[in-house]
């Protein structure tokens, strides 16, 4: 029993291994890629090219002359670690901001690093710069588009469906406020994509661009469906007139409603009449077959699982037939495994079918399943064939083997029959079960219950007597602390306009919900006041206004001394601790 076991789960455990081995060899391989930001660009505007090295220490790294375009910044260098799937992976970039001479074609030539003994190049980039819109009107700001990948679909194909963001100016939160009930398609969000910002031309502006919501639809049925608009809320900074010109100080959210358009699909019927085999596979798909043994007998069982995977709705793929020949008794396939997987922003679907067969009669024998689906490139039906796998079938025992050991002599040569047996004898079941140990943790498991909801009751009250901004105060360190963290990560990169970025809201955001200061009244003067009348010591009031302007400066100025980030981090977070002892003392 426990071969036949092994032999049933023998060939997922090989796909297992082979695709954990195949995992771990593509984390290792050494690549040195060159990417932009962008592939258009205005001849006024900017954008970024970087060049990663990944699962290699490089060295000697050489940079393309950049003749065509003046560098902006740079070189910016980053590293960075991930771990996926048990592999690890080091990527190290060399980044610059370009800004272009003139319009016209232009290419970057490759970039050269040495790493592992070898000289690395990247692929040259091409970018197109064009013409900037001088037209006097005023250029639409930010607005939202749904991107379909296509507008003609078959039914169960994948369609991908992205809601892209187009901006000129900073976008600093935004918020699904409504979308479509996708009536008509089997809808289901992709959280993996790529969502890196990009740089887009469009009738001669330059805009920043961001897929914010990736959804794969599958059709259901025939005809024309509707996608109904999504509508987004954005927050959009913005300066406040007649406000003092300080940096943190100077800047409004403001909230607007955007929405995108309705956009349509037409769903087509598949061609007819479709092939024997085919089951509602869609799109592209592929398919495996294996077997728990090839060697049995009339008296063994063989398990045959056939694994379909691919890009369509998988939801309507139905068993192929194996077509066996009548030697063999075949039990109705089941479902013994779906999942779907992310790869590339697609939705990956795979659904494993098991057979059970029962050889009748002794022989050899031949299994060669076939798989048909629709290709949606092709617009055809496409059948793949898969095997032969060969059975060597034995002849087994008929019937169950006998022993005549217990059996009467006066049984004689009818093995097949036993006596009845007279002398019975009956026991009255025993009842386990009361006053067992579950028996009692039943029992009193409802009392317990019953506490701990009023316990409940209770601190869900004095919560909600409890005035908000007093317990804004008490969990103020706490969200500095957090503040203060991502500032240290971000030390760690060297990415000095995010950590002070981070530090100053780490500062601020804790002296406005310590001291119960509203975001609208937090200015230097009332920061300065506040402090003071906690008696702290003057040189610490001098502190914190000095590590407030220095975060100013240092936000404007694009101050990126390591050293000081260092400093200034520490000096944060001494200020925090020392004013949060003399608060808890007040």
């Amino acid at each position: 029993m426990q071969r036949d076991s092994f032999y049933k789960y023998k060939g997922f455990l090989i796909c297992l291994l082979v695709s954990w081995s195949f995992t771990v060899s593509v984390a290792q391989t050494v690549n040195f890629e060159a990417y932009a930001d962008a592939r258009q660009v205005v001849r006024n505007g900017y954008f970024n090219v970087s060049f990663t090295l990944t699962n290699a220490d490089g060295s000697n790294f050489k940079a393309p002359s950049f003749r065509d375009f003046v560098v902006a910044g740079g070189p910016n260098r980053s590293m960075s670690t991930t771990l996926i799937n048990g592999a690890m992976s080091r990527e190290i970039s060399y980044s610059y901001t370009l800004r272009p001479r003139k319009t016209g074609r232009f290419t970057i030539e490759s970039a050269v690093i040495q790493a592992n003994g070898k000289e690395l190049r990247t692929p040259p980039l091409v970018i197109e710069v064009v013409e900037g819109n001088t037209a006097e009107e005023e250029n639409k700001q930010v607005f939202v588009r749904a991107e379909l990948s296509t507008t003609e679909a078959w039914m169960g194909q994948q369609i991908i469906l992205d809601y892209k963001l187009y901006t000129t100016v900073d976008i600093k939160s935004y918020n699904i406020i409504e979308e479509s009930d996708y009536q008509g398609f089997y809808a289901e969000d992709i959280r993996r994509f790529d969502g890196r910002v990009m740089r887009e031309v469009i009738e001669g502006t330059q805009y920043i661009t961001k897929v914010i919501k990736r959804t794969v639809l599958f059709p259901q049925q025939t005809g024309t469906l509707q996608i109904d608009p999504m509508i987004i809320q954005m927050g959009i900074a913005v300066e406040v007139p007649g406000r003092r010109s300080r940096f943190l100080f100077n800047e409004q959210i403001q909230q607007i409603d955007l929405s995108t358009e309705m956009r349509t699909i037409q769903v087509k019927t598949l061609p007819q009449p479709a092939p024997e085999n085919f089951t509602g596979a869609v799109g592209k798909f592929d398919f495996q077959v294996s077997s728990s043994h090839t060697d049995a007998s009339t008296d063994d069982a063989i398990s045959v699982q056939i694994a379909v995977g691919g890009n369509g709705d998988i939801k309507r793929v139905g068993a192929p037939d194996i077509g066996l020949s009548e030697a063999f008794e075949v039990y109705d396939p089941k479902v013994i495994g779906e999942n779907s997987v992310e790869s590339n922003g697609y939705l990956i679907s795979e659904k494993v079918f098991e057979y059970f067969l029962l050889p009748r009669e002794a022989g050899t024998y031949a299994l060669q399943p076939t798989f048909a689906y629709f290709d949606v490139d092709k617009a055809d039906y496409v059948t793949l064939v898969r095997g032969p796998l060969e059975f060597d079938i034995k002849a087994g025992s008929s019937r169950p083997e006998v022993n005549t050991n217990n059996l009467s002599p006066e049984a004689g040569s009818r093995t097949d029959i036993h006596f009845i047996t007279l002398d019975t004898r009956l026991f009255p079941q025993n009842n386990y079960f009361t006053g067992s140990k579950p028996f009692w943790v039943l029992f009193i498991l409802p009392f317990f219950a019953m506490v701990g909801s009023f316990i409940h009751a209770r601190t869900q009250q004095r919560l909600m007597q409890e005035d908000p901004q007093l317990r804004k105060s008490k969990k103020a360190q706490k969200v500095a602390l957090k503040r203060l963290e991502k500032a240290r990560l971000l030390l760690g990169q060297q990415n000095s306009k995010g950590f002070y970025d981070e530090l100053s809201k780490a500062l601020l955001g804790y002296i406005g919900d310590r001291l119960s200061i509203p975001l609208s009244e937090l200015s230097k003067d009332n920061i300065r006041e506040k402090i003071a009348a906690l008696t702290l010591e003057p040189t610490l009031v001098d502190q914190v206004v000095s590590t407030i302007q220095t975060c100013e400066f240092a936000l404007f100025a694009g101050k990126d001394q390591t050293a000081d980030m260092q400093a200034i981090y520490d000096h944060t977070l001494r200020i925090i601790t020392n004013i949060e002892a003399y608060a808890v003392k007040k």
